[in-house]
Formats: structure tokens, C-alpha cells, sequence
């Protein structure tokens, strides 16, 4: 099964993974400590590269929905005239056929009495000379 020699094989091999670990984070160390500031700088400049592409995609969402808004604004403002348009029209019709119904002559009938008086008139003064 294991014998001494498997057991300390393996032991070997566990302590030249551990060493090439431990060389790998005092190289990490060294390299963090010489080009510390350089990637620190890069770093910076990454962000703020960053920081600008979302600063101008988000300005870009936001003028597109202002034109959204503007053109359903504008969709809206012309239903509701539409709409206060057909009601005055119902209105006027309501009204109209109430004043038929009352027997209250019109604008035009008013207008067509009016002109009929006036020749009248005129006729009773060529008749009166």
C-alpha cells in the first residue's frame, strides 16, 4: 500500500510546490514595488477612460428619452385637442338642436329675417311715396 518512501515523496514534492509559492509572492511583492506606481497611474487612467464612456453613453440614454418623452408629449397634447375638439363640436350640436326644439331661430335664420325685414321695408317706402 504506502510505503515509507511513497510518503515522503510525496512530502518532497508538497515542499517544492510550497517553494515555488513562496517565490511567486516575493516576486509578486518585488514586481508590485517596482512597477507599483506605473500600474497604480494605469489603473487611474483605465478608470477614468471608464468613468467617461459611461458618462457620455448615459448622457446618450438621456437625450433619447427626453425625445421620447418630448414626441409621446407632443402625441398627447394632440389626442387631447382632438378630443376637445369633437366634444365642442358635440356641444354645438346639443346645443343646436335644443334651440330647434325651443323654437329659438338660428344665426342663419335670424340673418335670413333680418334681410327679409329690410326689404320690406324697403317696399313700404316705395309704396308710402
Amino acid at each position: 500500500m504506502h510505503d515509507k518512501h511513497t510518503h515522503r515523496s510525496i512530502s518532497l514534492s508538497s515542499l517544492g510546490d510550497f517553494r515555488r509559492l513562496w517565490l511567486a509572492g516575493l516576486g509578486a511583492v518585488a514586481l508590485a514595488e517596482r512597477h507599483g506606481r506605473d500600474w497604480f497611474a494605469r489603473l487611474v487612467d483605465e478608470g477614468e477612460r471608464i468613468r467617461e464612456e459611461s458618462a457620455t453613453a448615459a448622457r446618450m440614454l438621456y437625450r433619447r428619452a427626453g425625445r421620447s418623452l418630448a414626441s409621446r408629449r407632443d402625441w398627447i397634447r394632440e389626442r387631447i385637442a382632438d378630443a376637445a375638439e369633437r366634444l365642442g363640436r358635440s356641444v354645438e350640436d346639443l346645443a343646436s338642436s335644443l334651440v330647434e326644439r325651443v323654437g329659438i331661430p338660428s344665426r342663419r335664420e335670424l340673418r335670413e329675417l333680418s334681410a327679409r325685414m329690410a326689404e320690406l321695408r324697403q317696399r313700404l317706402r316705395e309704396l308710402a311715396n
